[in-house]
């Protein structure tokens, strides 16, 4: 489950789209729902942060009487299955407010409450993945030289480290700025991942993260991937190397 935005209800839609933008929100995302309202999904390009703005018809079950300051709408939740999530919710103590159903553009919605009241929304769609890419690793010849450029002089903050099972070392970099993350990766002489460094080759490989490890793998081998290293456990993460398009590789990772 992720927390994917917060949903704002409005009276005049071209209204707030002109004042939002005029904050620096640009729309990601635009629909009309099955009962005749419109959303509109905003994104700070900066921050990554997401406001949905809402607005209902006279004859939107949905349209209720406005009070000025109770303009939140719902919370948004992006779900793996919006209908088993509702049943756990409301079975763990969660009132519900609607009963799960579809739209016609495959996404499953679902609604609760929370303790004071609050709409949470939950949605599912048969269109997305839990597939991720979650950094671009790079393979460094002296990680001590690495580290002093990309982290000391560029900025680059490390936000995580450590030791593999064959002897390299890799360190997570993360700029603060725009979330991008970047892997630094050293092998040892003698670690299968060790083989000649030619410069302009630096690229190592994709990391993709998964919460559905197998079926995933399973994907990326019928889309055309080489499995060039079954999978195994490292600590409490489980991994596969695959070749992709033009040789590059992933890394499918899935923590247990």
């Amino acid at each position: 489950m992720r927390f994917a935005y917060t949903g704002i209800r409005v009276t005049q839609l071209e209204r707030a789209l002109d004042f939002y933008a005029g904050l620096g929100l640009k729309v990601a995302e635009k629909g009309v729902m099955s009962h005749g309202g419109i959303f509109v999904l905003l994104e700070d390009p900066r921050t990554g942060q997401r406001l949905e703005l809402n607005w209902y018809p006279p004859t939107s079950p949905f349209n209720t009487p406005y009070t000025v300051g109770e303009a939140l709408d719902h919370l948004g939740y992006g779900v793996e299955d919006a209908r088993r999530s509702f049943h756990e919710l409301v079975s763990r103590g969660a009132e519900p407010a609607l009963e799960p159903w579809s739209e016609r553009d495959g996404v499953s919605l679902a609604y609760i409450k929370d303790p004071d009241g609050i709409w949470i929304e939950l949605f599912s769609s048969v269109k997305t993945t839990q597939l991720g890419l979650e950094y671009v690793g790079i393979r460094v010849t002296d990680l001590g030289r690495a580290l002093r450029l990309y982290r000391d002089t560029m900025g680059l903050l490390e936000s995580g480290r450590g030791t593999m099972s064959h002897g390299g070392v890799w360190v997570d970099l993360l700029d603060p700025w725009t979330m991008q993350k970047l892997e630094l990766n050293w092998y040892p002489r003698g670690s299968r991942f060790d083989w000649a460094y030619e410069p302009g080759e630096a690229l190592d490989h994709l990391g993709l993260n998964t919460e559905r490890f197998d079926e995933d793998l399973e994907r990326l081998v019928e889309a055309g991937c080489e499995l060039k290293f079954k999978p195994w456990l490292e600590g409490d993460t489980k991994i596969a190397f695959l070749e992709g398009v033009d040789g590059v590789w992933l890394e499918l990772e899935s923590k247990h």
